[in-house]
């Protein structure tokens, strides 16, 4: 029988190291004597309380009256599993911009965020993130989602959130330009300037002047024919989404970089470990325990722990 302490290591450990790895630190810095087994089974046999710990709300702090706004922002990125090969691990990351900190006139440092991270479907994701948004919903346009472009996310918006704020991230917008320039024209050097000039295009005076600039590009080969429709299908689809001039008089950010970090620390830095491989149920396990973690909310697991 673990003590509650015992446990708390043991779960903390496991979610920061491999189990193995986690087991040797126990020994060095406390003490205390584990194996990686023990510690894979402790994490295993407090998956379904950990669970249930996410499923409930958090409460919405006292600066959201004070009108803050509130960013959402999804994404996925891939880790290897035993059963099914490479799957993606959704991410959902929320926070107020109240909690951003400009370091730098180019770097911004973020403080707390609230956190989720699915292996699966997008619908049982959707349920989950709700979780995090569902409460800032009466913020209606201040509640502010950037994303990349996947379908199914604004979709979900849509239906979920329809009065608030959506903002196609800006620098895939940029990254698709350029796989276009990578076609339209053959010199580095000239095509970077076209990209950068455009770029600029967008962000001060919106993407209607860029649509009319690409529609009328004479294009011969049918490559290059194929990836201009592409994009401007994709402009056309986004339009309400690409407002930047706007975005950025009101002093919103307008890239979803923030996210893209969280696949770092969420689930690279422990699930994409060299030689790693993974069953479902074990990945999400981890996935949980380092949400509850980076989302600031160990004590809560500690309490857990205590009244058990």
């Amino acid at each position: 029988m673990y003590s509650p302490y015992l446990q708390d290591l043991c779960l903390f450990v496991g979610q920061s190291e491999v189990y193995n790895k986690g087991a040797l630190l126990l020994d060095k810095l406390a003490r205390i004597s584990a194996t990686g087994i023990q510690i894979h089974r402790i994490v295993e046999s407090h998956s379904e309380p950990i669970s249930t710990l996410l499923e409930e709300e958090q409460p919405i702090s006292s600066s959201i009256q004070n009108g803050s706004l509130v960013y959402g922002m999804i994404d996925g990125s891939m880790i290897l599993t035993r059963h099914q090969g490479w799957k993606e691990v959704k991410i959902g990351r929320v926070f107020e911009n109240n909690s951003i900190y400009e370091l730098s006139s180019s770097r911004n440092w973020l403080g707390h965020s609230e956190y989720i991270a699915h292996l699966g479907s997008h619908t049982e994701f959707e349920e989950k993130m709700s979780v995090l948004t569902d409460k800032y919903a009466d913020l209606e346009e201040d509640l502010i989602f950037i994303n990349d472009g996947a379908r199914w996310i604004w979709k979900w918006i849509d239906s979920a959130y329809p009065k608030a704020t959506q903002i196609l991230d800006y620098y895939h917008a940029v990254e698709h330009l350029g796989d276009f320039a990578a076609l339209y024209i053959k010199d580095k050097k000239k095509r970077n300037k076209w990209i950068a000039t455009n770029a600029e295009l967008l962000k001060k005076q919106g993407v209607v002047p860029l649509i009319c600039l690409l529609e009328g590009l004479e294009v011969s080969s049918k490559k290059v024919k194929k990836e201009k429709e592409k994009l401007l299908n994709y402009y056309k689809n986004n339009i309400n989404r690409m407002d930047y001039p706007t975005y950025l008089k009101k002093e919103l950010l307008i890239g979803s970089g923030a996210v893209e970090a969280a696949h770092r620390t969420i689930s690279q830095k422990r699930l994409k470990l060299s030689g790693q491989r993974w069953t479902e149920k074990g990945a999400q396990n981890v996935l949980d325990l380092r949400v509850v973690n980076l989302s600031d909310r160990w004590e809560e697991v500690q309490n857990m722990l205590r009244a058990a």
